[in-house]
């Protein structure tokens, strides 16, 4: 039976990296966002606070002002906080037109850096993760990072990070063929060479 601090160490908030746990509520969280349906523009959009850059980021200018003008502030403000400071922000915005948010779903989603690398966590499916990857990528650009250098986990892969290629196609891991196959390969190669000498 997996216990409860496993699991709670292994959720999206959580990362483990050569050993160690790394919390969202340390400096290694670097980013956090949301991804949803937006209700009035009928298009997918994201709302994020990057702690590096220490501003807002997202694809819908107006919200992305709203954010700014209002001087929505995370705590703790050495990292990028929890996800409650994104629904703050998107609750009030959309309270304003008379829309509760919490009638859309939001997909949430984090950057940490550790030890150098880039590691995205995240509550969606993987088939929503795949939905939302254009957006994802967007997000990783505009906190500066290249996408092809990033490590991705699959939902409830607990330890297991995904490359940017095996991420793209669909967390699939590249199986290395085993040596003897290998050989095999490079015999079949050489015989056929000799056939049509």
């Amino acid at each position: 039976m997996i216990s409860l601090k496993k699991l709670l160490l292994e959720n999206p908030d959580t990362v483990t990296y050569n050993g160690h746990e790394y919390s969202y509520n340390t400096t290694s969280n670097i980013c956090t966002y949301s991804i949803f349906e937006d209700p009035i523009l009928d298009q997918v959009t994201y709302l994020g606070y990057n702690s590096n850059l220490k501003q807002f980021l997202s694809n819908n200018q107006e919200l992305l002002n709203y954010a700014k003008n209002n001087k929505f502030i995370p705590l703790p403000k050495t990292n990028a906080g929890g996800h409650s400071l994104i629904e703050d922000v998107l609750s009030t915005y959309y309270g304003k037109n008379n829309i509760n948010i919490y009638d859309t779903e939001l997909y949430n989603y984090r950057l940490f850096e550790i030890e150098g690398k880039i590691i995205s966590t995240s509550w969606a499916v993987n088939d929503k993760q795949m939905e939302h990857k254009n957006v994802m990528i967007e997000v990783i650009k505009k906190s500066g990072y290249d996408p092809k250098n990033v490590l991705f986990e699959g939902y409830t892969t607990g330890d297991t990070k995904f490359t940017y290629d095996e991420f793209i196609n669909n967390f699939q891991q590249k199986q290395s063929l085993p040596q003897s196959t290998e050989i095999d390969k490079q015999l079949d190669k050489e015989i056929k060479e000799k056939n049509y000498e």
